[in-house]
Order: structure tokens, then C-alpha cells, then sequence
């Protein structure tokens, strides 16, 4: 394995597992109790909290602007993890990421516009990149975690 955690859904109850890789125990599965348990939503509301901390020194007349577009990207990824999770079925889960997935996309593209335009110095930039690279390998493990059908077996 990868040595990122993956997860296993259950359909009929709405839970997932989740199995990590990482731990040196042996069976180390914990069984989540709410989308606000997966590690990716989790890094995922932070991005979004310091998107908005970051984007308070912003030039005001970028406030409809890039302000608003980092901050509506930004927010759209734990806001789409959450939904997805709270769907009907595997499918529209797995859609709801790839949403997520797409905003994390965007937010790379402003975050560097930012530092281009000289908006965030090179350490905000690069907390806020690294951190975004971070969420987008997460999703990304998590959509093909979930579209595998052996793992959606449970």
C-alpha cells in the first residue's frame, strides 16, 4: 500500500472505514462516525480557515475578485466532502469529491495569482501551497479508493 489511508464504504449503513496504513498496529480500523472524521475534511476546513485568515490582507478592490473566488473554491471542499458523504450512494459520493477535487484545482491556480500579483509573501505561499498540494493528494486518493470496486465490498 501507498502508506495513505483508504477507505471502504458501507452503502447500507451510510459509514465508511477507514483502514491506515501508517499505524504499526495490526487491524488499526476505526469506523467513521461522520465525514468530520476523514483527515481530508479535516485539512481540507483548515485550508479554508486560513484562505480566509490570508485573504483579510488582500488590496480591498480585489474583494469581488480574487478574495471572493479563493474563499468560494476554498470552502467548496470540505462543503462538497460533507454532502457527498451525507448522499444516497456511492456514486454521488465519489461525484461530490471529484467536485472538491476540481475546487482544490482552482484555489492551486489563485494561490499562485496571489504570490504573482505580490498579494502573499513567499512564506504565506508557500504554508497555503503545500497545504492545498496536500488536500488534492488526499482527494484524489479517496476517489480511487472509492471507485474501486474491491474495496467498495465490504
Amino acid at each position: 500500500m501507498s502508506g495513505v489511508a483508504y477507505w471502504v464504504w458501507k452503502a447500507k449503513n451510510q459509514r465508511a472505514v477507514e483502514i491506515d496504513f501508517r499505524s504499526k498496529k495490526v487491524g488499526d480500523v476505526k469506523v467513521l462516525k461522520s465525514y468530520k472524521d476523514l483527515i481530508v475534511y479535516q485539512k481540507g476546513y483548515n485550508l479554508a480557515l486560513d484562505v480566509y485568515r490570508i485573504t483579510k490582507d488582500y488590496p480591498q478592490d480585489e474583494r469581488f475578485g480574487l478574495i471572493s473566488q479563493m474563499r468560494r473554491s476554498a470552502v467548496s471542499i470540505p462543503i462538497n466532502i460533507a454532502e457527498g458523504y451525507r448522499r444516497n450512494s456511492i456514486n454521488e459520493y465519489i461525484q461530490f469529491v471529484h467536485i472538491a477535487y476540481g475546487s482544490c484545482g482552482e484555489l492551486e491556480t489563485l494561490i499562485s495569482l496571489s504570490r504573482d500579483l505580490e498579494f502573499i509573501d513567499k512564506d504565506r505561499f508557500t504554508k497555503l501551497y503545500e497545504l492545498q498540494e496536500e488536500v488534492s493528494k488526499l482527494l484524489n486518493g479517496l476517489i480511487k479508493s472509492l471507485s474501486n470496486p474491491k474495496r467498495r465490498k465490504m
